[in-house]
């Protein structure tokens, strides 16, 4: 089904810091509404930041692969995927705004598609909740289940609604294994 992930050491190192800089800035921009400051930023960053996200989704799977969010693992993260699409989103708001239509919608479309493909490819039903991480071992991949805070980027970054009940569902199981039941 499709090419084998690329190698992690030929591939992008860590895709949640650039995402999350196009993410804030278009935020930034949002709220500030200055034009004349952000116009040579979304030249130089964000338009090339923006190409880069939205080459980094797997062909197979519609996800982005890269590090986690420790560099520890390399595969297709929800977390990653949640800043990514996130960045998107903001990208195409600041494409939209100057005037770069063709950008505007190709950074959508490619947004939509991670959440589509985050809904379709880590969200289990059978746990009633988000997968950590989709890990590549050479040509296999296998699904980690493990609960960590990193799940709880599902709700933020103008991505996956907190009502949505699978992101519920998923920050219930993350606070039910990670809170610390403990008097102190």
């Amino acid at each position: 089904a499709g090419a084998p992930a690329p190698a992690p050491e030929t591939a992008q190192r860590a895709l949640d810091g650039p995402a999350l800089h196009l993410w804030a800035a278009a935020r930034h921009f949002e709220r500030e509404r200055d034009a004349e400051f952000m116009a040579p930023h979304y030249a130089e960053v964000v338009a090339p930041t923006a190409d880069r996200l939205a080459a980094s989704l797997d062909p197979r799977t519609g996800l982005p692969l890269s590090f986690d969010l420790w560099d520890e693992r390399w595969g297709a993260h929800a977390s990653v995927a949640a800043a990514v699409r996130g960045g998107l989103r903001g990208a195409a708001r600041l494409a939209a705004f100057f005037g770069d239509t063709p950008r505007a919608r190709a950074w959508m479309l490619a947004a939509d598609n991670v959440a589509r493909a985050m809904g379709r490819e880590l969200y289990r039903p059978e746990m009633g909740r988000f997968a950590r991480t989709i890990l590549y071992e050479g040509d296999a991949r296998r699904l980690d289940a493990t609960v960590d805070a990193s799940l709880l980027w599902l709700g933020l970054f103008d991505d996956l609604e907190p009502e949505d009940p699978r992101v519920k569902a998923t920050v219930e199981a993350v606070r039910a294994r990670l809170w610390v039941r403990t008097g102190v």
